[in-house]
């Protein structure tokens, strides 16, 4: 019975190693674990579908895979050498090199077209932020960098604004919005890497009330300035007061805002 099922399990991996043709380090060891790098585990039917659904997965970089109950661990790093125990009847996966996070969600969105809005890590500034990314709407690969409280003017300086949460500064806001952001340093590393476009979604209650405008700092991305007002700001770096001045039938005192960020 363990012969059929060793040479079952070889006969799957001949099938990933062909199915997939792209150039990455594919290596199995039968009777180990990797501890401490689980991030999710599902029941599968198979080996293939274990690995399968690591190469899918951005976060996957190994797999434990249970030949008893069919459980299939996804681990985000290769671990340590000291890491790697021997455990019967368990298969320890290496489907790919650690890459390099993203730089932003549209790189993100560029690798992964299919990924779904949420939180991703991304580096920013050679720091690790866990980002808000709308992968759904205009084109998705938006990062979520400020959002505004109708009843606060904070977002007006350049530092970060309410980062309880070191690596998740700006989260998905709920009404009423709170007022967080980050650092202006942190907003022009994101848009460092394209022509940088921001879009500031206006919440004003029911949803057909709400709406999006677009605007690219004349200057460049690199310019964004939170701090600017008044005539300083035209044309120079400040989005929010350029915001207002091109739309000053709306009163933005009475409105919650969220600024998206794509490079």
């Amino acid at each position: 019975m363990l012969k059929v099922l060793v040479n079952l399990v070889f006969f799957q991996l001949l099938v990933i190693a062909k199915a997939d043709k792209c150039d990455q380090k594919q290596l199995t060891q039968y009777g180990f674990y990797l501890r401490n790098h689980k991030y999710d585990a599902k029941r599968v039917t198979n080996l293939l579908e274990c690995l399968m659904l690591c190469i899918d997965d951005p976060k996957c970089i190994t797999i434990n895979f249970s030949l008893f109950d069919k459980e299939c661990e996804f681990n985000d790093d290769s671990g340590m050498e000291w890491e790697l125990v021997k455990l019967p009847h368990s298969i320890h996966g290496i489907l790919k090199k650690k890459e390099k996070k993203a730089s932003s969600c549209n790189q993100l969105k560029k690798s992964y077209p299919l990924l779904k809005s949420g939180y991703y890590d991304v580096i920013v500034n050679g720091k690790e932020r866990n980002v808000y990314c709308d992968m759904d709407n205009f084109g998705g690969g938006w990062s979520l960098v400020v959002s505004i409280s109708k009843s606060s003017h904070a977002h007006l300086q350049s530092s970060e604004i309410d980062c309880q949460d070191v690596l998740k500064c700006v989260p998905f806001p709920e009404s009423p919005f709170p007022a967080k952001k980050l650092s202006d340093e942190d907003i022009r590393a994101l848009a460092s890497d394209g022509e940088g476009t921001f879009r500031v979604d206006v919440v004003d209650g029911p949803a057909t009330n709400n709406f999006s405008v677009f605007y690219q700092i004349p200057s460049g991305a690199q310019n964004f300035n939170s701090a600017c007002s008044g005539a300083t700001c035209t044309g120079t770096g400040c989005v929010d007061a350029e915001y207002k001045r091109k739309l000053k039938h709306i009163h933005m005192n009475n409105n919650s805002k969220k600024i998206h960020l794509k490079p």
